[in-house]
């Protein structure tokens, strides 16, 4: 078992951006920032290195960014362990110390300038897609150590959420009646109880297609 990454991991990442950053180095923090926020997993957010196993239907859209006070959302349009194949929305808000959302703000203004036309939301200066060994290359300068991987962003993301006391909450899925049961996600549980979990940091919530998502930058502090 892969160990987790710490918030000082992700908070060295953080410092690491200078105003020359290059737009990978950008694309890398900001993946990582949203993985350990969001407990989310690499294949989540960078797509496998095998051409024959790629599912790009499962890649964020640019255009399911939106800015909320103190952080950002966007929509996961679904996952291995989507029973119902109906994606997750994903907000991720600032906590204490660590606030990603100016790092994906520097990000969204770099890939933009990259391209317009590209539809993904995680795309490198090559205007493609990242994959999992371009996101390790990365993870390996910042933690040599190979007990930590792709992996190592969510169970983070667990730990340092309950290092701070927090208690994963039930939410309501929209299209629910009464409130499903699922264990605590500190739990090992299956995957699937990802979708109705709310927690102070990460608000996860069933995506509602019928309501259009729009970036609104200037809304991100």
């Amino acid at each position: 078992r892969k160990l987790p990454l710490s918030r000082n991991h992700v908070l060295t990442a953080i410092t690491s951006l200078t105003p020359s950053s290059t737009h990978d180095d950008i694309l890398f923090v900001a993946m990582l920032c949203t993985g350990f926020a969001g407990l989310m997993r690499l294949g989540e957010l960078a797509v496998p290195d095998d051409r024959n196993i790629r599912d790009y239907r499962k890649c964020s859209l640019r255009s399911s960014v939106i800015g909320i006070d103190g952080g950002y959302g966007l929509d996961l349009p679904y996952h291995k362990g989507d029973c119902f194949f109906e994606g997750n929305r994903i907000r991720i808000l600032r906590r204490g110390t660590f606030k990603p959302a100016p790092v994906f703000e520097r990000y969204v203004a770099s890939r933009d300038n990259v391209s317009r036309m590209n539809p993904y939301l995680w795309i490198t200066s090559k205007n493609t897609v990242p994959t999992r060994s371009w996101f390790m290359a990365r993870l390996r300068q910042l933690e040599p150590d190979t007990q930590f991987a792709g992996q190592s962003m969510r169970a983070g993301g667990a730990t340092a959420m309950a290092e701070d006391g927090s208690r994963p909450t039930l939410s309501r899925p929209r299209s629910a009646g009464p409130l499903t049961h699922f264990k605590s996600i500190f739990a090992r549980t299956p995957s699937y109880s990802k979708r109705s979990y709310s927690t102070a940091t990460t608000i996860i919530d069933p995506i509602c297609r019928s309501q259009p998502l729009h970036l609104n930058i200037s809304s991100i502090k």
